[in-house]
């Protein structure tokens, strides 16, 4: 079965969210979103906050609940995440945490693409705009 997962990290005035959702079969299995500060600790490991390592994180916890799947379709309006989950190349401050990336992605067949920002998305994904209300809920 094919495990889709919408990401969303947002980083605003101090405050992150890191936001995802999971979806099998035009299904949501799970959703999920955090608040954080400044700072995050990952595996043992503490992260500095803002969109991008907060989207990371989203894309880190969405493969978590997606057990044992092996076929994962990762969906990102972040052109840099996008690229960096998908073939790397990331500036060096990002290696650490995009390496716990690849751990959990390792032995899966990994998907990565865009999707527009819900706001001009003529397709109006649900999973999408989903996924960016629970980042904006909890930056409330």
């Amino acid at each position: 079965m094919i495990m889709e997962i919408y990401i969303k990290g947002k980083f605003e005035h101090g405050i992150g969210a890191a936001a995802y959702v999971v979806v099998a079969k035009g299904e949501i299995i799970a959703q999920g979103a955090k608040r954080l500060g400044a700072e995050f600790t990952l595996c043992g490991q503490q992260f500095p906050c803002d969109q991008f390592s907060t989207e990371i994180l989203a894309a880190v916890c969405g493969m978590v609940r997606c057990g044992e799947e092996k076929l994962i379709n990762v969906y990102s309006n972040n052109k840099s995440v996008i690229a960096w989950l998908h073939r790397g190349g990331e500036p060096d401050g990002r290696k650490p945490l995009l390496d716990i990336w690849r751990r959990y992605a390792d032995g899966k067949d990994v998907f990565v693409d865009y999707v527009p920002f819900f706001e001009r998305d003529a397709t109006g994904n649900p999973w999408n705009e989903l996924c960016n209300r629970l980042a904006e809920e909890v930056l409330q």
